[in-house]
């Protein structure tokens, strides 16, 4: 990852304070952190899953030269984009203390949200990878795709904006819960929704135990693809 990457988050989120918070006069308290902790989760996942679309055709030679186990090579952009995803928490802490968000007791929930997000990427990703194996405008697709799904993601607004009778299908959107769950934890200084929290893990484990049954079915014919 390039280490521009840090500095553009910072950017997007002062965009999006720019225009919510001072333009539209729609943000809230200490809203540049809560704009952070929706933007630094998301671009861990929407980098992770752009990288793994393409992960298997970058590595066409590789793939037909060496044996390995072709399932590495989406867990390793997904684990690459995981330690960028920790340094990018430095600066998300470093705005909570300027708004005097420390933290508590409940920060220790931190790995649990971490860990659930990460189950759901990886599977996402290895899924992703064989679409981008099969179908060459699977990044490109991807792109837009997931340009929709942050803009349906509470990522500039909270859950409660949402009106009541849209809820229920809105809340089935997975970072409903993990964006939430993060907001609980690092700004309001309360547990997550353990419930949503756990129904969102189900999932995620369910999608990467599918996710890597048809990678490994269809593992064998990637190196044939991409050649």
């Amino acid at each position: 990852m390039s280490n521009l990457k840090h500095p553009l988050i910072l950017l997007l989120a002062a965009v999006f304070v720019l225009l919510i918070g001072v333009i539209l006069g729609r943000g809230g308290p200490a809203f540049p952190a809560f704009i952070l902790a929706a933007i630094i989760p998301w671009k861990f996942f929407s980098s992770s899953v752009l990288r793994a679309s393409r992960c298997i055709a970058q590595r066409s030679s590789l793939l037909q030269q060496i044996p390995f186990p072709r399932a590495a090579l989406p867990i390793s952009t997904v684990l690459g984009e995981f330690v960028d995803f920790l340094f990018a928490l430095i600066p998300l802490f470093g705005v909570m203390f300027v708004y005097g968000l420390w933290p508590t007791a409940c920060t220790l929930y931190l790995p649990l949200i971490i860990g659930v997000q990460m189950m759901f990427t990886m599977g996402f990703a290895l899924l992703i990878s064989v679409c981008g194996a099969y179908f060459r405008d699977t990044p490109n697709l991807l792109t837009y795709l997931l340009r929709v799904w942050f803009y349906l993601s509470p990522a500039l607004y909270s859950v409660d904006r949402v009106p009541e009778r849209f809820r229920a299908v809105f809340l089935a959107n997975p970072f409903a819960t993990l964006f939430t769950s993060y907001r609980d934890v690092l700004m309001h200084g309360r547990p997550p929704d353990l419930q949503a929290l756990g129904l969102t893990a189900a999932a995620g484990l369910a999608l990467s135990v599918v996710a890597l049954k048809i990678f490994l079915k269809h593992e064998n014919d990637l190196a044939k693809l991409v050649a």
